[in-house]
């Protein structure tokens, strides 16, 4: 679409060409809408055929070359040469548009995690003739693919194809792929995208050695989003804020047997809580 259509007549004769006629099939009969005499400039006989131009050089070639094609294009042309004394000699041309896609990806919103099948991205390739062709890329994932096609009235057609897996956690931050072909590329057009799967933490409990004074025992949060939320206890009774850190750290100051004891951390998001302890 957008491009230009060269349409090549040539006769080979010794005998007089009294004019070429460029008709474009139509019900119930062929419109004129280009002639051309030896030695005159072309007559454009409708608007169509002022958009055309005429590109025959000498009186044997009756080319023709239609600019800026678009869908309404479509159709057989009927070159004519009349000769003399034969008569008419006539070529019959079709004009098949190739019309590329326009590729897009409408990804879904944050997906809470599951166990069931959901959709992750729908991928599509848009108004084009012949249709476009879609594949995803989710390594080292499974997943499954719904495919819709609907047909224009202009002939083009958009193809949708649904991504869906199941939004456990390993698939956070995957990065998937959807490729859209089609004949008139010589590469595919890539798209990706990042999922995001939402969960509730999953906590555990290290102790990092600061120096011979200092401890800290930090709570490790793997969670999407990030923990808001941290309480420690210590033998079952709250720890105080103040020797608190941020990010759920906590500060313990000359480690001795007067600190000694089961050390508790929870940490919760909007999606829920879990512990873990030292």
């Amino acid at each position: 679409m957008g491009e230009d259509a060269m349409l090549k007549c040539r006769v080979e004769t010794e005998e007089l060409i009294v004019q070429v006629t460029w008709q474009k099939e139509r019900h119930p009969q062929p419109e004129n809408f280009l002639t051309k005499k030896p030695g005159d400039p072309p007559a454009f006989l409708n608007d169509f055929g002022r958009r055309v131009k005429f590109i025959g050089e000498e009186d044997t070639n009756g080319s023709i070359k239609i600019p800026n094609v678009t869908l309404s294009d479509e159709s057989i042309y009927i070159c004519i040469f009349t000769v003399y004394p034969s008569g008419p000699l006539e070529k019959k041309i079709s004009l098949i548009g190739v019309f590329p896609p326009l590729p897009s990806m409408n990804p879904a919103p944050a997906l809470l995690i599951n166990t069931s099948e959901s959709t992750i991205a729908t991928c599509t390739a848009a108004n084009s003739k012949p249709r476009g062709k879609i594949s995803w890329q989710t390594s080292p994932f499974h997943h499954s693919v719904e495919t819709r096609t609907s047909l224009h009235e202009n002939g083009t057609e958009t193809v949708q194809s649904e991504l869906r897996m199941v939004p456990r956690k390993e698939l956070n931050q995957l990065e998937v792929h959807c490729l859209v072909q089609h004949v008139s590329w010589t590469h595919p057009v890539q798209i990706s995208y990042k999922i995001s799967v939402l969960y509730p933490p999953s906590v555990r409990v290290l102790a990092s050695k600061l120096n011979e004074d200092n401890l800290d025992l930090v709570c490790e949060a793997d969670a999407n989003p990030e923990a808001t939320s941290f309480n420690w206890t210590k033998n079952n009774k709250y720890v105080r804020e103040e020797i608190m850190k941020g990010g759920g750290t906590l500060y313990v100051s000359k480690p001795n047997t007067e600190i000694s004891g089961l050390y508790v951390c929870e940490a919760s998001n909007e999606f829920g809580n879990d512990s873990g302890s030292l």
